[in-house]
């Protein structure tokens, strides 16, 4: 990876009262974008205490944040329902990760 240079950008600026001013630009790919790993295919929700995984692949492991990024929880090789009554009711992180590496994250309400 690496930054990859596009061709320079010139550019004019006028101003109403007169002013002028000329400013070159040169223009790389965004940093770490092609870092960045697919989402996955599974959905995820909460109800009644309850996490629900729907998915396609299998799911390697879910972790459970806080608002606060504290970890709360973490499921290795988790079945499709995950039990939650023992967090507080509120706001949640989820980080469900496939074997393949791919993962999705989503906000839930306990």
């Amino acid at each position: 990876m690496g930054e990859k240079a596009s061709p320079k950008i010139h550019l004019q600026k006028y101003s109403h009262n007169g002013g002028y001013g000329e400013f070159d630009f040169t223009v790389f790919d965004p940093v770490g974008i092609h870092a960045i790993q697919a989402q996955t295919q599974s959905s995820v929700y909460c109800h009644d205490g309850m996490l629900k995984v729907n998915r396609n692949e299998v799911v390697s492991n879910i972790r459970i944040y806080s608002v606060t990024g504290a970890l709360m929880k973490s499921i290795d090789n988790p079945s499709e329902m995950v039990n939650l009554y023992s967090l507080q009711r509120g706001v949640y992180i989820v980080r469900v990760t496939e074997v393949s590496g791919a993962s999705n994250i989503v906000k839930i309400l306990r």
